[in-house]
């Protein structure tokens, strides 16, 4: 799915053609993490807010019948998809500034398009079909009360059927219009946008004060402070309305999933479900030098051995490696997930950027889509590593190289060059736009702020050691 964004911030035009690994690099202030956010956003807006209603008409038959068919055929054709998304976007330009936390004047300008190719579609609406499986949904008004059922029922033409109960309440009705639209929502889309988790570049900070950071008690004290007379209309209006929120939505959310980290485990626990992702976590655990563990009370913990730390004793890289860890261990395994990184390199030593690399491409070669901005080399270079040995992997001299026991890249890390887009920013004058990074002819990627800056320090170590020397000619 292609990306189109114009006035975003510092990006006068960002064109993104989402695959499953995408990166992008560039200079600082250009707008890298901007496009994370709005695309966060975009599929968080999907997800949980936007509402593709049933049609009227749809809804009179529906209720008057109590049955109502859909050729899906038809319904989701790939203009009619086109069509919904780009309603969707639309939607979202309106509210993008609460993402941002800032004024709604700060994207007035900004301008969203979705793109779906026919070859996408024809393969989402091909799986969809494929794994669709009937549905069957129960609802009452009242937990007391007896619960009805909805069918959704799918015929070999196509052709879907939704069956309710007779006699509905208009209460019920309600009831019913939302379970409908809201599952048929889900179980239509849900591969083609998936949910995002988005880990930014605070995510340090959160972990380290994390008690410090209740955003609802925080609001509550404020607008409490403002005066002795408050009434309780006028504390429910500046709570949920008025008040401004302090940070973007991507931040609040790494808040609320480590402060779930807790529960989180103990629904693992309790489904006895386990995590599938170990190649995954061996990469971060490589990298933090141990593993990491909550506590019935979301105490986290760095155990090394028989050592054994609070996080405020273990080191920012360690921090920096918290979101990532235990989204592996309690969401990963999950449907049609979407991993994003701000930075992912942070606080990290070369040797662990490479490790880095290695993570994302495991992640990718197991059904996760990650995107990521970065200003690391280390990481692309090693990521060339991969694709570049992905494509030649059938070739003998490389299959002795990967057989060989000084051979660090195992068969599970290695990527096509097919599933990967890296962009880049640029800054034209006072114009900054993306670009995507050609493709060599060893299925390896190329970026010219990074090449360049590196000729430029090695030239001036050239220099400098030119006219250190130059008194002893």
């Amino acid at each position: 799915m292609k990306f189109t964004f114009k006035n975003l911030g510092k990006l006068d035009e960002a064109v993104i053609d989402l695959k499953d690994l995408n990166l992008v690099c560039g200079t600082n202030n250009t707008g890298k993490t901007y496009l994370l956010y709005a695309i966060y956003g975009f599929l968080d807006f999907w997800n949980e807010s936007f509402e593709a209603n049933l049609s009227k008409e749809n809804k009179d038959q529906l209720f008057e019948e109590s049955y109502l068919t859909i050729d899906l055929d038809q319904k989701y054709s790939l203009s009619n998809v086109s069509s919904v998304l780009n309603e969707a976007a639309q939607e979202f330009a309106k509210v993008l500034h609460r993402y941002f936390a800032s004024s709604p004047n700060s994207f007035k300008k900004v301008e969203i398009q979705l793109d779906i190719s026919e070859e996408e579609h024809i393969e989402w609406f091909g799986n969809f079909i494929n794994t669709w499986k009937d549905m069957k949904i129960e609802f009452s008004k009242k937990h007391s009360e007896k619960s009805k059922s909805i069918f959704l029922n799918k015929d070999s033409n196509n052709v879907l059927t939704l069956k309710i109960p007779d006699n509905l309440t208009p209460i019920e009705k309600q009831i019913v219009s939302e379970i409908v639209e809201k599952s048929i929502k889900e179980r239509f889309f849900e591969s083609l946008l998936p949910k995002p988790f988005l880990s930014s570049c605070e995510r340090t900070g959160i972990v380290n004060f994390l008690k410090e950071l209740d955003f609802a008690r925080s609001r509550l004290v404020d607008i409490l402070g403002q005066s002795s007379e408050i009434k309780p209309h006028d504390i429910i209006e500046s709570f949920f309305v008025k008040h401004q929120k302090a940070y973007p939505k991507p931040i609040t959310d790494n808040v609320t999933f480590i402060r779930e980290l807790s529960t989180l485990k103990a629904i693992q626990t309790q489904e006895n479900e386990s995590t599938n992702f170990q190649t995954s976590l061996h990469y971060l655990e490589e990298i933090i030098d141990g593993t990491l563990e909550v506590d019935k009370n979301g105490t986290l913990y760095l155990k090394q051995g028989r050592l054994k730390l609070e996080m405020n004793q273990a080191s920012s890289s360690v921090r920096a490696m918290v979101d990532l860890y235990f989204y592996v261990q309690f969401q990963a395994h999950k449907k049609n997930k979407f991993l994003m990184i701000d930075e992912p390199e942070m606080n990290l030593h070369p040797k662990n950027q490479r490790a880095m690399a290695r993570f994302l491409a495991s992640l990718v070669n197991q059904g996760i889509k990650v995107m990521v901005s970065t200003h690391s080399d280390y990481l692309v270079r090693e990521l060339n590593h991969l694709t570049a040995l992905h494509k030649f992997k059938d070739q003998d001299s490389v299959k002795t190289y990967l057989a060989s026991e000084d051979n660090p890249y195992s068969e599970e890390v290695l990527i096509s060059n097919e599933k990967v887009g890296l962009y880049f920013t640029k800054a034209t004058g006072k114009k900054v736009k993306l670009h995507q990074a050609p493709i060599s002819e060893y299925g390896t990627f190329t970026v010219a702020s990074f090449d360049n800056e590196i000729e430029s320090q090695q030239q001036a170590e050239f220099d400098i050691l030119e006219a250190i020397h130059g008194d002893k000619d």
